[in-house]
């Protein structure tokens, strides 16, 4: 498994939650889910080819990824992945 791989399931992952369980609405969207697994693993197997030409920059474009998925908010949406998870332990 490329080195690339994790985080971009992680990115994945964040987004799904973030559109489906603490969206602003509160039926499940199949569609939604849909394109985040679409996009999930395009994105794994497009960070995999440009990691076997070069390694470190694969692994850093998918941590930026990352750190992009937690702070940046989604379209149509005002609140980041961190910001909700800070609202859910009583922070900020």
């Amino acid at each position: 498994m490329a080195g690339s791989t994790g985080p971009v399931l992680a990115a994945g992952a964040l987004t799904w939650a973030n559109q489906n369980l603490f969206g602003p609405q509160v039926d499940f969207d199949l569609k939604k889910s849909a394109r985040v697994a679409v996009a999930t693993g395009a994105g794994v197997a497009v960070l995999s080819l440009i990691e076997k030409v070069n390694h470190s920059f694969g692994v850093g474009l998918a941590y930026v990824l990352l750190v992009t998925v937690v702070l940046v908010p989604l379209p149509g949406q005002r609140n980041t992945p961190l910001t909700r998870a800070l609202d859910l332990v009583g922070g900020t």
